[in-house]
C-alpha cells in the first residue's frame, strides 16, 4: 500500500511570508462547453511539499539536480515528535532504531489546516540537527513549511544540515501515519539549476523493498 504524504496543491493554501503566493488560474473548461481544458499555474521552487538541497543556503553546494534518483527513495523512519514545539537531539535518539535512514519528524503540524503560516510551528533545535548529521540521516523531513522556526534570520538548522548536504523534505502531511521504518519516495520536478523543487512524496512498506 502506498501512503500519499503531499500537500494538496491549491490557490490559498499556506506559504511562507513574503514569498509569492501558489495560483491555479483555471482556462478553458470542457465542462463549460469549450474545446480543451487548461490551467495555468504560477509558483516558486518552495510550493506545496518540497525538497530543499543545500544550494538553498550554501554557496556551491548542491542543487536538485545534481542528486542521483536513489536519494529520493531511501529507506526513512517516521518519528513521533508529537506535543513538542522544540525537538531536541536526546528525543531523536531515543526513537530511532538504525543510522543511515532518512528521517521524518511527525508534529502536532500534520492537524494545522492548510490556510493561514502559523509562526509558532514545531521545529528542529540546533543539536537535534547536529545529532541527525552524526547519524547520516542525509534526508530530514518535516510535516510543516520549515525545518526551523524563523529566529533572527541566521537559519542555523538550515546550514547543518544543507551544510552537511543534506536534502529536507518540506511540508509533508503526515497525519495519520504511524511511527515506524517506511521506504519513502519523493521525486522532485526535473528543474535546471534549481535549489529546491515540489515533490510528489510517498510512503510505502520497508520490508517489501529490502
Amino acid at each position: 500500500m502506498m501512503i500519499d504524504i503531499s500537500r494538496l496543491m491549491r490557490s490559498g493554501m499556506a506559504g511562507y511570508p513574503g514569498d509569492p503566493p501558489f495560483v491555479m488560474k483555471r482556462g478553458p473548461n470542457v465542462d463549460r462547453g469549450d474545446e480543451y481544458s487548461f490551467t495555468s499555474i504560477s509558483m516558486h521552487s518552495h510550493c506545496g511539499t518540497h525538497l530543499d538541497a543545500p544550494r538553498h543556503f550554501i554557496a556551491g553546494g548542491a542543487q536538485i539536480g545534481d542528486f542521483p534518483l536513489e536519494a529520493f527513495n531511501p529507506l526513512a523512519e517516521v518519528i513521533d515528535c508529537r506535543e513538542m514545539q522544540d525537538i531536541y537531539a536526546e528525543h531523536l535518539e531515543a526513537r530511532l532504531s538504525r543510522d543511515d535512514t532518512a528521517v521524518l519528524l511527525l508534529t502536532d503540524a500534520s492537524e494545522l489546516g492548510d490556510g493561514d503560516y502559523v509562526a509558532e510551528h514545531p521545529a528542529l533545535t540546533v543539536d537535534a540537527a547536529r545529532f541527525l548529521v552524526s547519524r547520516q540521516a542525509r534526508l530530514v523531513g518535516i510535516d510543516y513549511l520549515s525545518v526551523e522556526r524563523d529566529g533572527d534570520g541566521s537559519f542555523p538548522v538550515h546550514h547543518v544540515l544543507l551544510g552537511a548536504g543534506f536534502l529536507l523534505l518540506e511540508h509533508l502531511c503526515l497525519a495519520g501515519v504511524k511511527p515506524g521504518l517506511y521506504r519513502l519516495t519523493c521525486l522532485p520536478l526535473k528543474l535546471d539549476r534549481a535549489e529546491a523543487a515540489p515533490c510528489r512524496a510517498v510512503l510505502t512498506d520497508a520490508a517489501a523493498t529490502l
